[in-house]
């Protein structure tokens, strides 16, 4: 017996637009072959492919083809953009928010440095407020802030809920 292991789509980020594209490709011949009325053949927009490299694919090929399938379906223009491929998803972080790395975050298609920091920010400032069991204290230690106000300053400025969140 020979086990042939292949690397999940979130392990081959550079592939990835050029296999969301063939499998856009696939699909456009699929429809073509079925003779579906109305539909159009669609392209992958940079957008799209950037997203595509930057979203973890948990379902891996799988989920990729089925939002590839639901955003040509649904989107009638002729070439598929992010927000297409993230409307298919519906667990999609939205348009702004970190991806599963927030150093990859796709540049461009409405990228905004500072939402995304201040994003980041929110994140760390929930995290350590929930860690923390509320105490502002021990969450302005976590974050390494020199006092509690800092901390409570930050929150207010970025709208932050200072209650900590309920764990499940």
């Amino acid at each position: 017996m020979i086990t042939v292991t292949l690397p999940s789509l979130r392990e081959r980020k550079s592939d990835m637009p050029r296999v969301a594209a063939a499998m856009l490709d696939r699909i456009n011949a699929e429809f073509a072959a079925e003779g579906e009325p109305g539909y159009q053949p669609k392209t992958l927009g940079d957008g799209a492919a950037a997203f595509a490299r930057s979203y973890a694919w948990p379902g891996n090929v799988r989920q990729l083809y089925n939002v590839l399938v639901q955003a040509a379906v649904m989107t009638d223009a002729p070439v598929l953009e992010r927000r297409d491929l993230a409307a298919a998803i519906d667990h999609a972080p939205p348009v702004g928010a970190p991806t599963a790395h927030p150093l990859e975050h796709p540049l461009g298609d409405g990228f905004d440095l500072d939402a995304h920091l201040e994003a980041l920010r929110r994140h760390y400032l929930q995290r350590a407020m929930s860690e923390a069991d509320g105490v502002k204290a021990e969450a302005a230690r976590l974050l390494g802030f020199a006092n509690y106000q800092t901390l409570d300053g930050q929150l207010r400025r970025l709208g932050v809920d200072g209650r900590p969140r309920r764990r499940p």
